[in-house]
C-alpha cells in the first residue's frame, strides 16, 4: 500500500488535486490493528486504493489523531475513514475487516465519490425521498412523511452541517442526515 508520507492537511490538498477520496487509517498497538493494516497491505486492496485514494495511517496516540478526532469522532481503534470532496464520510470501518471486506469498501467508495464529483445519481426506481440518520438504528422514513422538501446543493444542507473549508475540504460534525432514494 502507498501511504501518504505528511501531514494531514498536505494529504487532502493532495486528494483535492487528484479528486481523489481522503482515507484517515487510525491504528494502535493491538491485534486489531495489526489485522486491518494486513488488510490494507494486501497487493488486491493496494491495487483497488492506488488510483482513488490519499491516505494516511495515524498512531491513535499521536496529536494528528487528537486533532482528526476532533472533527472525526474516533470511537474505535482501529478505524478507516473514507472522506468525500465535500469533507462528509462516504464510509467508516470501526474495526478490523479481511482484505475481501475491504474490497467490496473500497469499489463502493468508488461508486459514491464518483457520484459525488459528477453529481449524477443511478439510482433503481425511486419511489420517494427517504431520510435517515447513520446514527439513531431507526430504519429509514419517507421524507415526506417529515414534512422535509428534497432540496439539492449546499442551500439545502443545515448551518450546523456546512462546516468551514479548510484545503478545499468541509469539515463538519457526524451529526448530519442523509437523504436518498429508495
Amino acid at each position: 500500500m502507498f501511504w501518504f508520507v505528511g501531514s494531514i492537511p498536505d494529504a487532502i490538498k493532495l486528494a483535492k488535486l487528484r479528486s481523489s477520496v481522503f482515507v484517515v487509517v487510525i491504528t494502535g498497538g493491538d491485534e486489531q490493528s495489526a489485522q486491518l493494516m494486513s488488510s490494507w497491505e494486501d497487493d488486491r486492496v493496494s491495487e483497488a486504493a492506488h488510483n482513488c485514494c490519499v491516505a494516511i495511517k495515524v498512531n491513535d496516540k499521536s496529536e494528528p489523531c487528537v486533532q482528526f478526532s476532533q472533527i472525526y469522532p474516533v470511537v474505535c481503534i482501529p478505524s478507516s475513514f473514507f472522506i468525500g470532496e465535500n469533507g462528509i464520510p462516504l464510509e467508516v470501518i470501526a474495526g478490523s475487516v479481511s482484505a475481501e471486506e475491504l474490497m467490496i469498501r473500497i469499489n463502493r467508495v468508488k461508486q459514491m465519490h464518483a457520484q459525488e464529483m459528477t453529481g449524477v445519481t443511478e439510482l433503481p426506481e425511486a419511489s420517494g425521498p427517504v431520510e435517515t440518520s447513520m446514527f439513531d438504528g431507526k430504519p429509514p422514513v419517507a421524507a415526506s412523511a417529515l414534512g422535509a422538501q428534497v432540496r439539492t446543493g449546499a442551500a439545502s444542507q443545515p448551518a450546523a452541517a456546512r462546516g468551514t473549508a479548510e484545503g478545499g475540504y468541509v469539515w463538519i460534525a457526524l451529526s448530519l442526515k442523509v437523504t436518498y432514494y429508495a
